[in-house]
């Protein structure tokens, strides 16, 4: 658990913390603010893009070995970051990052499922979960302190050390749990589909540009009619017919487009418009950090107790 929770950790610190970098690279690196768009954004993209497809070949070749492989490529991709001499390399570097990273999360989760008994596998999902948003409203707190002390290349750095300590723990301590049912072909027109819908659908988003929307639409729709009539398809129709899993992916949606949209806007709010320093940009994140520390292993121990409902409601209201 503390393995998958490192990774976890890694992962989501870096959607965030690179917000907190942003002025000092732009002042370091000459980058626009088209640029800095493209850095904070080309890791999503490719992290977003690719989850489905990493999910399946997890099941193909085995949740650890494709975690190990998605860990050692964050690192690596993450020393490229801090080592780039440029806005454009810098990019590439976060792109390949994001490929990590979409390999690592879908492993993490179904290994969880796997090992632990349903009596505590909500405790294990709300500590997972409290490490994510520690790593997710933590991020301008921990650049703040990193970018004042070392400058904007720790950011990435940091994960170098990390990430290398915990890929033969991966090996040792992680075991080897494959599917039962192994598929024997693997989607490839659905991945294709797949890919190219969510990344013309988030170049769309970022450029408002209303071509790769309508093609992002035009995919996604083809990838829906697709997978209804594959054997083995990528992602199965029949999921959606399961009301909480469809409520869960929707409330998913709704409270990470709140989170993620809100943390950009208050790193400019806070630096740009208020003129914090990083560091003190990172502590007014602080409370937000805490209370979820706090409360998250708590509600995953509840709905162990009186199942997801009402931790999830209240949630949502506050």
């Amino acid at each position: 658990m503390a393995v998958l929770c490192t990774a976890n950790f890694l992962i989501l610190v870096d959607t965030t913390i690179v917000n907190t970098a942003a002025p000092a690279i732009m002042a370091d690196l000459g980058a626009g603010l088209d640029q800095i768009v493209w850095i904070l954004n080309g890791y999503l993209l490719a992290f977003a893009a690719l989850l489905i497809v990493f999910g399946r070949v997890g099941d193909v070749l085995g949740s650890r070995n494709v975690f190990a492989a998605g860990l050692g490529l964050f690192t690596a991709a993450s020393l490229g970051c801090a080592l780039a001499p440029g806005p454009w390399q810098l990019v590439a570097a976060r792109v390949v990052q994001g490929v990590g990273a979409a390999a690592l999360i879908p492993q993490a989760l179904a290994l969880i499922t796997a090992i632990f008994p349903a009596r505590r596998r909500g405790l294990a999902l709300g500590l997972f979960t409290a490490v994510a948003g520690v790593a997710s409203v933590g991020g301008p707190t921990l650049g703040g302190l990193l970018i004042t002390r070392y400058g904007w290349p720790a950011v990435f750095l940091i994960n170098v050390p990390v990430g290398l300590a915990a890929l033969p723990l991966t090996f040792r301590l992680v075991p080897d749990l494959r599917a039962p049912n192994r598929p024997h072909r693997f989607d490839t027109v659905g991945v294709l589909l797949a890919v190219g819908g969510l990344v013309t659908l988030v170049y769309g988003l970022l450029e408002r540009a209303a071509v790769p929307l309508a093609i992002a639409a035009l995919a996604l729709l083809l990838f829906t009619l697709w997978e209804r009539r594959h054997p083995e398809p990528l992602l199965q129709p029949a999921l959606f017919r399961h009301r909480n899993f469809t409520l869960a992916a929707a409330i998913t949606a709704i409270t990470s487009f709140a989170l993620y949209g809100l943390l950009l806007v208050f790193v400019v709010e806070t630096q740009t418009v208020l003129g914090m320093t990083p560091l003190m940009s990172g502590v007014t994140a602080l409370p937000m950090t805490l209370a979820l520390t706090a409360l998250a292993p708590l509600s995953g121990r509840l709905a162990d107790r009186v199942g997801g409902r009402l931790p999830l409601t209240a949630g949502l209201v506050l």
